[in-house]
């Protein structure tokens, strides 16, 4: 492993990940994963409380539902690109909606990736550590 990429590995525990689902169930076990893992969560039930919780404080990463009441995943990470641009958190969609059009919906409203409901563990921590290593390279 080189030098970069180990700093890189032990700069990843303590980042702050947004997750934005309205289904508390869903909010607990992300959370769980996440904490076990060293990631520091804040919850939001809807995209107008996630735009608010990045205008505050942006998270390192926003882990988005497509299904929201009122301003829904697309809209919400489409905002989320108008007001921070490229220095914005990569937005990584959560949701059951698996059929190709929803996938190609939600990379073309920005997303980086889509991870498919019920969630695998596993998955979820590679796919984040994966992005968030890349947002670090990217900075640095």
């Amino acid at each position: 492993m080189t030098d970069d990429a180990a700093a890189i590995g032990s700069d990843l525990t303590g980042r702050s990940i947004l997750v934005v689902d309205d289904d508390r169930i869903n909010q607990r076990i992300l959370a769980g994963i996440l904490q076990a893992a060293g990631f520091v969560v804040t919850p939001a039930v809807s995209g107008e409380e996630a735009l608010e919780a990045c205008g505050v404080n942006p998270p390192d990463l926003v882990l988005l539902d497509v299904m929201l009441p009122g301003l829904d995943g697309f809209a919400t990470c489409r905002e989320l690109s108008r007001r921070l641009g490229e220095d914005g958190p990569p937005v990584v969609f959560i949701t059951a909606l698996t059929q190709s059009e929803d996938v190609m919906k939600g990379f073309a409203a920005g997303g980086v990736d889509y991870l498919p409901k019920p969630f695998r563990a596993n998955e979820v921590l590679a796919r984040i550590r994966l992005h968030l290593s890349h947002r670090l390279l990217t900075q640095r």
